[in-house]
């Protein structure tokens, strides 16, 4: 059995409101406001797992999801794990 904490309402409000910095000043002033009131809200954030960069294209569970180009496919150790 999974123990896990329901993220309040008002942490994905936060987010959603600094989701588009116009300088990279802007997104670390951002990104440090919005740990803040995690930290505020008692959550925890997992600096291992976590990214606090833009960024267009991340690899999760092996699909590599590009949202510049609006693409979601396998990536090439997912491929040559299937493969071999």
């Amino acid at each position: 059995m999974t123990h896990t904490k329901k993220v309040p309402g008002d942490v994905h409000d936060a987010a959603a409101q600094i989701d588009c910095a116009p300088s990279q000043s802007q997104a670390a002033r951002d990104t440090a406001r919005l740990l803040l009131h995690v930290a505020r809200l008692g959550l925890t954030v997992n600096f291992v797992k976590s990214r606090l960069y833009p960024s267009q294209r991340v690899t999760y569970l092996g699909m590599v999801l590009d949202s510049d180009a609006m693409r979601a496919y396998l990536s090439l150790r997912r491929v040559t794990d299937i493969l071999l």
